[in-house]
């Protein structure tokens, strides 16, 4: 396990900065840096070429990074954060003003 914190000291600022040019959020990043270390360390024995653990590192933050993008664009379009109310065009507030000094 001290091997591996050792990766995690090499390669933290590598790998954050890959999720924030993916995302432009710090704090994402930071979550996404997480992530990442979080499914490298377990799956770091299906790894076949060690001497590409970074390159291999970098693929699992950009992905989860994509992934974060598709959640927070997803949760952006549901129906509950949609505004579905019907707004009153500027011809059709000065009909109902004129309607109503009519009245």
């Amino acid at each position: 396990m001290l091997a591996f914190a050792e990766l995690v000291n090499k390669y933290s600022k590598a790998v954050c900065s890959v999720a924030y040019g993916v995302t432009k959020d710090f704090h994402a990043a930071q979550d996404i840096a997480q992530e990442t270390f979080l499914k490298a360390s377990n799956q770091i024995s299906k790894l076949q070429q060690p001497e590409k653990f970074g390159s291999w590192l970098y693929s699992i933050a950009k992905r989860k990074s994509i992934d974060y993008i598709r959640k927070v664009n997803k949760e952006k379009m549901t129906p509950s954060k949609l505004d579905f109310s019907v707004q009153q065009t500027p011809i059709e507030k000065v009909e109902a003003s004129e309607i109503q000094t009519d009245v």
